[in-house]
């Protein structure tokens, strides 16, 4: 897991790095793994740590979210009958 993050962290960090709220859709933003990692960065107080496990339990529910939902596309779409 550790040797995954490494390899990703460049990949990572030029994906998205603006530490601002967009302005609209077309702005360029900070991605929520990119805003994750950064807040692991910068552990110091209690309200950091808040936050960042807030953009973890976010990220959490949107990747569950598009797996449930990627399934339930899939199932819609499969022929096969189990």
């Amino acid at each position: 897991m550790l040797a995954a993050l490494l390899v990703n962290q460049p990949v990572f960090l030029t994906a998205g790095m603006v530490a601002r709220i967009p302005d609209s859709v077309l702005d360029s933003g900070r991605t929520l793994t990119v805003h994750l990692y950064k807040l692991t960065q910068e552990l110091y107080t209690i309200h950091e740590w808040n936050q960042a496990y807030a953009t973890a339990t976010v990220l959490i529910v949107v990747v569950l979210c598009i797996n449930m939902l990627t399934k339930l596309i899939a199932s819609k779409f499969s022929k096969a009958t189990y």
